[in-house]
């Protein structure tokens, strides 16, 4: 015969007592859920009236846990839930409440899943059990939550709902192709305080750098004004590391990445200056970048940094063995090409005090032995080239294919830093010698 076990009496007992607290009060609706996935009942908030009461379409969804009781200390009431129904609950677009009732439901507390799962995002990231154990506070019970704070979940008015919103909204935003939106979103989010702030603005960084290397550079061109909204809003919640990530593609820097860093030193200058960063990028082997840092942190205060460059009086800039050398054909070029380019520009043209320290970085740049015989009066940092060629093409080895009209021949391209036949992935202009 079938045998109704004491659990699942304590279970219905709990339900029962929920679904009647919330049905007998005059701003509340309750519904059961015919399928038990996951959530028990479903209340809806309504207004009283003459007539009755009349819906307002603001719902919240319950799942109920009985037998609970509260701790020794008598401060909160521990609830253990699977981690899976967790993570079901915070993919739900109305608030998830979990319920806990004493054994016989006399007694009810609740705690916002959604909301939990905001505040302890870090802990969930790191946890590795098939459990979760929640915590209700004592005074944090249903029926008073019934008359104040779950109104203003269901409403969307607590200022959890509105981070969590933004947060969705930033979700559908996908491959980040709609960059107006978010663009302003990513700026709520930096200019708004609430919990778990730094972690959330981390969780853009991730997303924006999940492209990885690959990324083309129309896309990076979609992703820079939100990566520039989230640095000048947000930036004193990123980290070193976090800088690193936005900096680097494979290995070697990105333009935008660069335009970021240099947002970072503008904005949030003594934030930036306490992140070691000059340090982080030379243990990430970005050696161009490590010295970009370096240069910020040696001339503060700088705008536009690119153009305060270009016009210093010092002949050379170095940093942990990599320079710039300024001379008057490199100031032309660094004013010519830093209104397209940005400060990157000056990225493009460093030396090295060893030859090949940048090998790893896959940019085109030379030692200090074959500096001066690779600089040209038009460009200082680029090779000169045969004017009869007019098409952009990859010189990834001594012999560059080009073409002119239909016709396809090869030439020679020396790597733009080192004046000698050699291996460049840089996309360089046979014309006029530029990547």
């Amino acid at each position: 015969m079938p045998i109704r076990n004491a659990s699942q009496r304590i279970g219905r007992t709990g339900e029962r007592a929920v679904e009647s607290l919330i049905d007998d009060h005059p701003r509340w609706v309750a519904r059961r859920q015919d399928s038990d996935f996951g959530i028990d009942l479903e209340a809806e908030l309504a207004d009283p009236g003459p007539d009755g009461q009349v819906l307002r379409g603001q719902l919240i969804k319950l799942q109920i846990k009985a037998g609970a009781t509260p701790a020794p200390s008598g401060a909160h009431v521990s609830v253990a839930v699977e981690r899976a129904w967790l993570d079901y609950a915070c993919q739900f677009r109305v608030p998830v409440i979990l319920v806990a009732t004493t054994a016989d439901g006399q007694q009810a507390w609740w705690v916002w899943a959604q909301a939990w799962a905001l505040v302890n995002e870090r802990r969930l990231t790191d946890a590795r059990g098939k459990t979760i154990t929640l915590r209700a506070p004592i005074a944090q019970t249903l029926a008073a939550g019934l008359d104040h704070d779950l109104a203003d979940i269901a409403a969307g008015r607590h200022p959890v709902a509105m981070v969590l919103a933004l947060r969705g909204v930033l979700a559908v935003a996908d491959g980040w192709e709609n960059a107006a939106i978010a663009q302003g979103i990513v700026e709520l989010l930096g200019r708004t305080d609430y919990p778990n702030r730094d972690w959330t603005i981390r969780m853009i960084v991730d997303q924006m750098t999940a492209a990885g290397s690959n990324i083309m550079h129309w896309q990076a061109q979609h992703y820079l004004p939100v990566m520039l909204a989230l640095v000048r809003t947000a930036g004193d919640a990123l980290a070193a590391e976090d800088m690193v990530h936005l900096v680097k593609r494979g290995v070697s820097h990105s333009r935008v990445g660069i335009q970021a860093l240099g947002a970072l030193y503008d904005a949030w200058a003594d934030h930036a200056l306490a992140l070691g960063l000059p340090q982080a990028f030379t243990k990430a082997q970005l050696a161009p970048a490590a010295w970009y840092a370096a240069m910020r942190e040696r001339f503060p205060g700088q705008h536009p940094f690119g153009m305060f460059i270009a016009n210093q009086p010092e002949d050379d800039l170095t940093h942990d063995g990599v320079t710039l050398r300024l001379d008057p054909g490199m100031r032309d070029y660094l004013r010519a090409k830093w209104p397209n380019r940005g400060d990157s520009v000056m990225l493009d043209c460093l030396t090295a005090a060893s030859a090949w320290i940048f090998r790893s970085t896959a940019r085109c740049c030379r030692s200090s032995a074959t500096a001066s015989a690779a600089t040209s009066s038009t460009n200082p940092c680029r090779p000169r080239a045969s004017p009869a060629v007019s098409r952009t093409t990859p010189c990834s080895r001594a012999g560059a294919s080009a073409s002119t009209g239909n016709r396809r021949r090869r030439t020679s391209s020396s790597c733009p830093a080192s004046g000698s036949a050699t291996r460049c992935s840089r996309r360089v202009s046979v014309k006029s010698g530029e990547c």
